[in-house]
């Protein structure tokens, strides 16, 4: 069963990889594969052992990346001296946190903007619904600064984007970008999610780490979905710092597959799944 899974998952995202990049990109490696929900007769169970019943549904994120990139990570990890165990995609280590922080039945929107890259998860009763991984980070914000203020340095820039003192000169830039990142986030909910709702959205990133670039969002988000609706940083739901979140989130998600040996059930599948690595 788990086998035609990954077939199936394989031979969709590779179509789906042409579609969106070109042959180019159609070498993939299946990195994580995760069991989200289990059912039985229709019912959500965390744990089936000692369950009885005549259908057994089983929900399974499998995530894929570049060939070439995997190999990046295997040649680095074998040139240190260390063997990978597995690999955990940042998407995934949102929602665990969320998970340890009592934010289980709600339907959320999970938006992690990088550098040059943005990644939107939408999760709905502890479950990822959907995620996709955009090309566009606070480089573009970046960029926009410089083209409306060609006087400036990379380095005023990035200085810019961390002090309340700009917040006029930055602001038309801020609101530019933030406008794309609603149109990303209207159509992917539209093409991936549709009919999902929401009444949460948590966001990480440097670039919320500034008061005021954070309110400009918080703002446009009430505008586009003007119903009750509250925004998160991950940062200060954790009270760490921004750049230990996804570090607190791995140990979290460690603590877990330590912890996997006690459940046989988690324990066969698990070597099922990750005997490919």
């Amino acid at each position: 069963m788990v086998k035609k899974v990954e077939k199936d998952s394989f031979d969709r995202v590779r179509e789906r990889a042409r579609t969106a990049f070109g042959i180019v990109h159609d070498d993939l490696k299946l990195v994580s594969s995760t069991i989200t929900a289990i059912e039985i007769d229709g019912k959500s169970v965390s744990n089936p052992i000692g369950f009885t019943g005549t259908k057994v549904r089983l929900s399974i994120l499998n995530l894929f990346a570049p060939a070439s990139e995997f190999n990046v990570i295997r040649s680095v990890a074998s040139h240190i001296g260390k063997n990978i165990i597995s690999l955990i995609p940042t998407p995934l280590i949102f929602p665990k946190l969320l998970e340890k922080e009592n934010y289980v039945d709600i339907g959320a929107c999970i938006l992690d903007i990088g550098l040059l890259h943005t990644t939107i998860t939408c999760i709905s009763d502890n479950s990822v619904v959907a995620l996709e991984t955009f090309p566009l980070g606070s480089q573009m914000l970046m960029d926009l600064i410089g083209h409306a203020h060609p006087e400036l340095t990379l380095l005023q820039i990035e200085h810019m984007l961390s002090s309340s003192e700009y917040r006029e000169v930055r602001l038309p830039c801020v609101e530019d970008f933030f406008a794309y990142i609603m149109d990303t986030l209207r159509a992917f909910l539209s093409s991936s999610a549709p009919g999902f709702s929401f009444d949460h959205v948590f966001c990480h990133g440097a670039l919320f780490e500034s008061e005021d670039i954070y309110e400009s969002f918080t703002t446009m988000l009430s505008h586009e979905y003007p119903t009750r609706l509250r925004t998160l940083r991950f940062a200060d739901i954790l009270e760490c710092e921004t750049d230990m979140v996804v570090t607190h989130g791995l140990a979290e998600i460690a603590t877990e597959l330590l912890m996997v040996k006690k459940d046989p059930l988690v324990r066969i599948l698990r070597y099922v799944l990750y005997n490919y690595e």
